[in-house]
């Protein structure tokens, strides 16, 4: 890969983190591994944010779009599969979070309704658990 950058173990990236790498051009794309099986990931949420900026008559980037640690409704129960952002978000760009614990698109969680900001997960959390959400909104 070109341009790679070794920075060893990130355990967070910021709004900024994220704007800056978009600004720059530098990192193209985040590659990161897997925990669990130590897959290579590559992570193109940031050509999904300019290219749906571009859709929308370009310009320049509008960082607002990008949210952190949004809890989707309803409060998780034990039975409930089906949650709901308070916006639409970017298709593709969603990142669920159960307990601190990333969870994997399409296998953990779908992205049942993106513009409407609904999900679904593949197994119910109890109540004691957290559900938050990092995603680009779709306006």
């Amino acid at each position: 890969m070109d341009n790679v950058v070794r920075v060893g173990r990130i355990t967070q990236l910021t709004k900024n983190d994220i704007t800056a790498a978009v600004v720059s051009s530098t990192l193209p794309n985040i590659v990161t591994r897997n925990v669990i099986d130590n897959k290579t990931v590559k992570a193109d949420i940031l050509s999904k944010v300019v290219n749906s900026r571009a859709s929308t008559g370009g310009g320049t980037l509008d960082t607002s779009r990008f949210k952190f640690f949004q809890i989707p409704t309803p409060s998780p129960d034990g039975a409930q599969l089906i949650f709901t952002l308070s916006e639409g978000y970017v298709a593709g760009t969603l990142t669920v979070y159960r307990d601190q614990l990333a969870l994997q698109g399409t296998v953990d969680f779908a992205e049942t309704t993106p513009g409407s900001g609904v999900l679904t997960l593949t197994s119910a959390p109890d109540s004691d658990e957290v559900i938050w959400c990092n995603y680009i909104s779709v306006s």
